[in-house]
């Protein structure tokens, strides 16, 4: 409506106001922000959106299996890979009930699926325990892995080892 856009511009402009500096992902999206919100653009700093290098695809090595095993996630097995909090807006019960469609399926008797992600300190309402009820209920304890909280090394090598990256 024309009030929730008026009270929208407010916003932004006030925002605008205080804001020491604006951060944006582009060179684009910084011409933008200068163009139609007349900020200036010395004060609005590019912040790309990449992946640092140890996230690049590579081949893993005995080293890497190994720590992948131990973690619970076995690449020769396959396993899809979730990686964030446990939190209710996630909606990791239905993606353990997709799972156990999918692993119900014999062609996938040895498929898992991997939770990456701080399961105790979760600074937001954790559902953690409705995920794990829901493994429960569908008898995938062997299948499901909540890895908590993994260093950067090991979650490079838990997306260079899955099957997929799972983001309901």
């Amino acid at each position: 409506s024309s009030r929730a856009r008026l009270f929208w511009t407010i916003k932004e402009r006030t925002a605008l106001a205080q804001a020491t500096r604006v951060v944006t992902v582009s060179e684009s999206a910084k011409r933008e922000i200068a163009a139609r919100l007349g900020y200036p653009a010395d004060r609005i700093r590019v912040l790309p959106e990449a992946p640092a290098p140890q996230f690049a695809p590579r081949t893993l090595g005995p080293e890497d299996l190994a720590r992948l095993r131990a973690a619970g996630a076995a690449p020769e097995d396959g396993y899809l890979l979730h990686v964030g909090g446990i939190s209710p807006h996630k909606n990791l019960e239905r993606l353990v009930g997709a799972f156990a469609r999918v692993a119900s399926d014999p062609r996938h008797a040895r498929l898992r699926l991997v939770l990456a992600g701080d399961v105790a300190n979760d600074p937001f309402f954790s559902s953690a325990d409705a995920v794990r009820a829901a493994v429960a209920r569908h008898s995938l304890e062997a299948r499901v892995v909540f890895t908590g909280y993994v260093p950067d090394d090991l979650l490079a090598l838990l997306y260079n080892g899955a099957i997929a990256l799972v983001f309901p």
